[in-house]
């Protein structure tokens, strides 16, 4: 893929991503979400956002908001995501 096209890629997800999180923000009670809410959106509905991406960025806000909220998972600081307590080599032992 162009590296240019990767970039672009980059930029959208991170503010999806940091979209996501402030409306989870806002949906525990964080007034502060609101202005991070209200600068993604008009980045999603600006000139900029139409140049990196294909995608309308009202249909996105209208997706966005009405997807159900999911928990962020959990990692281990690098990136990876936790198992639970069994993990697998829990997996299959009898006790």
């Amino acid at each position: 893929m162009d590296p240019y096209k990767e970039l672009a890629n980059g930029i959208v997800l991170r503010a999806v991503k940091d979209y996501k999180a402030a409306l989870r923000r806002e949906r525990k009670g964080n007034k502060n979400a609101k202005k991070e809410i209200k600068e993604l959106e008009s980045f999603f509905r600006s000139a900029w956002f139409k140049v990196l991406s294909d995608l309308d960025g009202e249909e996105l806000i209208t997706t966005l908001r009405a997807a159900k909220p999911q928990k962020k998972k959990k990692t281990d600081g690098k990136g990876v995501k936790s198992r639970d307590s069994k993990g697998i080599h829990g997996a299959g032992k009898s006790s």
